[in-house]
């Protein structure tokens, strides 16, 4: 199974600040599935670590449209594999998700296509225990 079409990774150093730029795009999921111009998105991840901590800027890259999706979020993060969404409790019904974690708490993120729209969600998680589930963060239209 072909888990991503493309993965970048840009470490740059400016003065103390170390930036970390990922990112990936996810492959389709299913084969044999219909083809649509949402196949692939991409995650990407700019990290900067602030007295010692990873500030994380989340953006979804569709086709050449970018759209910022959470501007600071305390993780580093990376895209999760197909098989791994049960354990994250994404919908198998999800194009793509991503996960972030740092000093007992995270983040795990999901992007699902609705007619024309792609729509993310996220869900806090905590080593206590689940969070309040996933909720809409974002809704991003094709047009």
């Amino acid at each position: 199974m072909k888990l991503f079409t493309r993965l970048a990774l840009c470490v740059v150093t400016i003065g103390s600040a170390c930036v970390l730029q990922a990112s990936a795009i996810a492959a389709p999921q299913k084969s044999g599935s219909k083809s649509s111009k949402h196949d692939a998105i991409a995650w990407e991840f700019k990290t900067i670590e602030k007295g010692g901590l990873p500030h994380t800027q989340i953006s979804v890259k569709i086709g050449s449209k970018k759209t910022l999706v959470i501007k600071d979020a305390v993780a580093k993060f990376h895209v999760l594999a197909h098989d791994e969404f049960k354990d994250h409790k994404v919908p198998s019904t999800a194009m793509s998700a991503c996960s972030g974690w740092w000093a007992g708490q995270g983040m795990d993120l999901y992007a699902k296509q609705s007619g024309s729209t792609i729509v993310v969600y996220k869900s806090d998680t905590q080593e206590e225990g689940p969070g309040p589930g996933f909720k809409r963060v974002k809704s991003i239209s094709a047009h």
